[in-house]
């Protein structure tokens, strides 16, 4: 899931030109000083001439929806830098996700490819395949976005896809998962709030507790699976925070996903006793029944979820008293959680390619284009630019446990998976067992452990 879009400035572009201008001073100073120190040497070879990059002309992008509010923040943004950079038009075009690698790669295929697009699960093949404008070298001379005091830098680490290159660039904030829980029904039951030393034992031991039946019907649940069903972070939550390695194996000849480790086997099961050997977690088609409202949660049926930073809006309007903490502690003794942000690719086809790289920049950068994504519920993270933290803090400063927003991010790993089979791999094979049989409680984790080394090995 990838949804999440900085120091006060004057236009980007106008510093450049400050900088170039500079530049020149000082080379024609030193020029000026040399010549009249020696008068009988050769001229010294004329400085290289470089030019500022043209600002200008038209910026096609190209994402996927995220939500109404966020939607339209993407776009706010468009408009205000075509207002500060006359002469640019930035069209934005947003498809709902279901559609959006299928004509990503139509237009590609006739020769069409947006300026900017928003990296997929088939970022990797785009890579090989020549098709995306490396962007290493214009961060690494970039005094602000190479500076990690000023900067969270690991945010790069979203867009090395081959796992050494910067193929993207990650616009605006960074986001993770939190623990969510209605503090009424905690107080119901006479259960503690959720702290930051919570162990997943101490997570099922509560959801024990918050679940309520009568005459051998559930009336409340402890929990929901929430985003603990997601592939890009959520299962593997628990599982890295019991120590597993990493899930893609790279190591040989083709890539494989490593799911041999205990502590894979351990989480799948953990999810399906939830809801079936503890029964304090909704089954799938029981969740179905509130997807009216959301969720059970959202209902005021289900007590604590662990789920994605942009459910914190939805869930703030629909529970009176929210609480948030950080994801609970495994056997490493770490609290370790996903991270997400928005990556976002330039064609290396593109005609306007500095423009393009200078809009994603003042994206990110600039004070001004924050301000909308802070008033969506996608704002509980952190800003890529540290100076903006304070900005993103209003929608959740007033939650107890709100904090949980920045802190999820302090130890995080990025779990999303780029191979350049792997949507293929994932649509056919692993979501159609991972939602009908493994969360249907049809077939035990270690039997899907089989199936996807059978299945998968050697096709990512």
């Amino acid at each position: 899931m990838e949804i999440f879009r900085i120091q006060k400035t004057k236009s980007v572009h106008r510093k450049s030109k400050i900088s170039i201008a500079l530049t020149f001073l000082i080379v024609s100073l030193v020029g000026c000083s040399s010549a009249s120190q020696d008068k009988d040497a050769a001229q010294s070879e004329s400085a290289p001439v470089v030019e500022a990059p043209v600002i200008g002309g038209t910026v096609n992008i190209l994402t996927w929806q995220t939500g109404a509010s966020v939607d339209a923040a993407v776009k706010t943004v468009a408009k205000l830098y075509e207002k500060t950079h006359p002469g640019t038009t930035i069209n934005v075009t947003i498809l709902p996700y279901e559609q959006y690698e299928q004509k990503l790669q139509l237009a590609i295929t006739g020769g069409k490819t947006p300026d900017i697009f928003q990296a997929a699960s088939t970022a990797l093949r785009l890579v090989e395949s020549g098709k995306v404008l490396r962007l290493d070298d214009r961060i690494a001379n970039d005094p602000l976005l190479s500076d990690d005091s000023k900067v969270r830098t690991t945010a790069y680490d979203l867009a090395k896809f081959d796992g050494t290159h910067v193929d993207a660039f990650p616009t605006g904030t960074l986001c993770g998962m939190q623990l969510f829980y209605n503090q009424d029904l905690f107080d119901k039951a006479g259960v503690a709030y959720p702290t930051a030393t919570w162990t997943w034992d101490d997570f099922l031991a509560a959801a024990q507790k918050l679940t309520v039946a009568k005459n051998g019907k559930t009336t409340q649940w402890g929990t929901t699976l929430g985003y603990l069903r997601g592939w890009d972070g959520g299962w593997q939550a628990i599982a890295a925070s019991n120590g597993m390695g990493s899930f893609l194996d790279s190591s040989g000849a083709t890539p494989r996903l490593a799911v041999e480790q205990p502590q894979v086997e351990s989480a799948w099961q953990l999810l399906q006793d939830l809801i079936y050997k503890y029964k304090v977690a909704p089954t799938l088609s029981t969740e179905e029944i509130f997807k009216q409202s959301g969720n059970s949660f959202q209902s005021g049926k289900t007590a604590m979820v662990v789920d994605g930073c942009w459910q914190m809006g939805p869930y703030d309007n629909a529970i009176k008293n929210l609480g948030m903490m950080t994801l609970p502690v495994g056997s490493s003794g770490q609290s370790v959680g996903p991270v997400w942000g928005s990556n976002m690719i330039i064609s290396k086809d593109s005609k306007n390619i500095d423009t393009a790289w200078d809009f994603l920049r003042w994206w990110t950068v600039t004070q001004d284009a924050m301000v909308p994504f802070a008033k969506t519920s996608a704002a509980c993270g952190s800003a890529i630019v540290k100076e903006f933290d304070a900005l993103l803090n209003t929608p959740w400063v007033n939650i107890p446990g709100g904090d949980a927003c920045a802190n999820s991010l302090n130890n995080v790993k990025n779990f999303s998976i780029y191979t350049p089979n792997w949507g293929e791999v994932y649509g056919k094979v692993i979501d159609p067992t991972w939602n009908t049989k493994l969360l249907e409680g049809k077939i035990t984790a270690k039997e899907f452990v089989a199936t996807l080394k059978t299945e998968t090995d050697g096709k990512l």
